[in-house]
């Protein structure tokens, strides 16, 4: 129940956008997208401006 708590609001919203697609749910697969994107962007981007 603490899991379910905790990760619902942050896959809530990706699952609305997201077609139904049956009994599989890719809303993981693409907030892991979204981490390693943003992650890419920080360290090629904003990491050299600071430093």
């Amino acid at each position: 129940d603490m899991l379910y708590r905790v990760t619902e609001p942050v896959l809530r919203p990706i699952r609305n956008r997201l077609p139904q697609m049956g009994g599989l749910d890719l809303s993981p697969i693409v907030l892991l997208l979204i981490i390693f994107f943003i992650e890419r962007v920080i360290v090629l981007y904003l990491y050299p401006a600071v430093f």
